[in-house]
């Protein structure tokens, strides 16, 4: 039942990647600095290797449907259901959040874990 929501989901983190990756950060010069290298180079990355990027977002999803199992509330109405867990996801799913799993993700393919 969730993997009809995978779209859904898709559609959100690739819609807001690029400009979690692309945020400034308000932390003390040195860390910000370094964090905003790292994703501007990530993005980079994503730019230059859309498969690359589509490799991501599919495990982002794949993450975050599995987190997110005890948000899918099936005695809801269906017209309330969606909405109630689509604002999980996206709660869950913060911009922090998707910086984090990109980056993960993306050392876990340079390093041949995923394919």
């Amino acid at each position: 039942m969730l993997n009809s929501y995978e779209d859904q989901i898709k559609a959100y983190i690739a819609q807001n990647l690029d400009m979690a990756l692309l945020a400034r950060y308000s932390e003390d010069t040195y860390n910000r600095i370094n964090k905003e290298r790292e994703n501007l180079e990530l993005y980079r990355n994503m730019v230059l290797n859309p498969e690359f990027k589509e490799k991501i977002i599919a495990k982002i999803t794949e993450y975050v449907i599995s987190k997110l199992q005890t948000s899918f509330k099936a005695e809801l109405p269906e017209s309330s259901r969606e909405s109630y867990y689509m604002n999980s996801v996206k709660a869950f799913l913060d911009s922090h959040q998707m910086v984090l799993l990109a980056k993960k993700f993306s050392q876990e393919i340079q390093n041949g874990r995923i394919r």
